[in-house]
């Protein structure tokens, strides 16, 4: 089991035992694991929690692929690709509406991942009064063994 997906299931753990809990010793029981498990995210490094946090988004959107979403400077693709790397992702989507979004695109081919197309997901928002998510469009990316030589772009 890759690291994330265990800590995601440590998560929900934690969730469940505190939404079950029958008394204030139970939930303060799972709020005393969840500090211990925040820690040891935390402890993990900065990289590592947006990454999980772009992990439990997906999770939580019924998502397949990690999606990034936010607005991404070049130096935060080539950490974010690493990071994929590092932790086992081999795809992702990129879904970012911001003015900048083809160049980071551009930045996620230059660490050496390919663009397989174009998927539909759920975004982060849920339609009004709905627990729906709304449709939108990603770009899908594959994660590339490493940067591309200057030869080969």
């Amino acid at each position: 089991m890759k690291i994330f997906e265990k800590d995601y299931a440590d998560y929900e753990k934690i969730r469940m035992a505190y939404d079950h809990a029958d008394n204030g010793e139970e939930k303060d029981a799972a709020g005393a694991e969840y500090e211990a498990w925040s820690d040891r995210i935390t402890a993990r490094g900065q990289d590592y929690g947006r990454f999980f946090r772009s992990y439990m988004d997906a999770k939580n959107a019924g998502n397949r692929y990690i999606d990034l979403h936010d607005t991404i400077s070049e130096e935060q693709a080539d950490r974010l690709v690493a990071s994929f790397r590092e932790f086992g992702v081999e795809r992702f989507t990129f879904s970012s509406g911001w003015s900048s979004a083809v160049s980071i695109a551009w930045q996620f081919i230059q660490d050496g991942c390919s663009l397989e197309g174009m998927v539909e997901i759920n975004s982060q928002h849920t339609k009004f009064l709905s627990d729906e998510h709304e449709k939108i469009p990603a770009y899908l990316f594959k994660v590339g063994e490493g940067k591309k030589e200057r030869g080969d772009r």
